[in-house]
């Protein structure tokens, strides 16, 4: 890969992703080709598309809101918000012609078995996800409503948009273009520089990853254990949290009622929180092979060990 390319994807994605850059196992990253064509990516004009999607929507919505973080928090979150509701979706809309061509280019590299098409692109599975940090929540001695939105007023959040296609799965994650970095001039190109100015404040696609397996997307095994628990989604707040330390994918923190718990997203979080209990002799006997729910209190104690 170009060495002043690689040092632009880390630019552009860098203040989003520090903490979530390992989160993610099995998968491997990818640096936008230059010379990847988009032309090949699918039989329409994308742009066709997405003004078709744009006219259906606009039909139903008066106004579009700019992408904001100060948008991202409200009273009641809700971890199966779909994309297709909020400020940022038209943004992110607007990247598929971008997001088709690095398909095309892992399919031409041998990397995915097929080639993806607009058609495949489900953006109500997008899931928005809160990047911890300093000030963890982890930190907080007990968690309500009211300490949940102080804590998420200064967080920035991404979008990771998965797309099943036969039997592999790619993951699109997306956060907001930051300023260039001055430390970086000397060695990005103007029109390089040109490009990292012209998205800051807009979303970018910073990160693909790619599965050699069909894997459910963070909201349907959510959504499996919220029915196994017998869970209203209505009456709950609901937050997907990524970079907490020790946990190597996103966990949902969940108020219901006058209590807080802490839900995997997917096979691997659910992994890593029976890990931390096995190795909590108070609790490890009574640990299932498999853990899908865990008192707040509990998982922060087990966290800050």
């Amino acid at each position: 890969m170009n060495k002043k390319f690689f040092i632009l994807a880390l630019t552009l994605s860098f203040c989003s992703l520090t903490a979530y850059a390992a989160s993610n196992l099995e998968t491997a990253t990818y640096g936008k080709d230059k010379i990847a064509s988009s032309s090949n990516a699918t039989g329409d004009k994308p742009e066709n598309n997405i003004e078709k999607k744009k006219s259906n929507i606009m039909k139903e919505k008066s106004t579009e809101k700019e992408a904001s973080s100060s948008d991202a928090v409200s009273f009641k979150e809700d971890v199966f918000l779909p994309l297709t509701e909020t400020a940022d979706y038209f943004d992110i809309l607007s990247l598929e012609d971008d997001i088709l061509e690095r398909a095309q280019y892992l399919y031409e590299m041998g990397e995915i078995n097929y080639p993806i098409n607009a058609s495949d692109i489900d953006y109500d599975k997008a899931v928005k996800i809160f990047m911890d940090g300093e000030n963890s929540v982890t930190e907080l001695s007990e968690l309500n409503k009211s300490n949940l939105k102080k804590y998420l007023e200064d967080k920035e959040y991404i979008w990771e948009l998965p797309i099943n296609i036969g039997s592999q799965t790619i993951s699109f994650t997306f956060n907001i273009g930051k300023p260039l970095d001055n430390n970086l001039l000397s060695i990005l190109t103007k029109s390089e520089q040109e490009e990292i100015n012209a998205n800051e404040g807009h979303w970018i696609i910073a990160r693909v990853s790619w599965n050699d397996k069909k894997v459910d997307d963070y909201k349907k095994y959510v959504n499996k254990i919220f029915i196994d628990y017998e869970i209203n989604t209505s009456e709950i707040t609901s937050v997907l949290i990524g970079g907490i330390p020790n946990m190597y994918q996103p966990v949902v923190i969940v108020l219901m009622d006058d209590n807080s718990y802490v839900v995997p997203s997917c096979e691997a979080a659910a992994y890593s929180m029976t890990s931390l209990i096995n190795n909590d002799p108070v609790i490890s006997n009574r640990a299932s092979s498999s853990i899908n729910m865990l008192s707040y209190s509990k998982f922060r104690e087990l966290i800050n060990k």
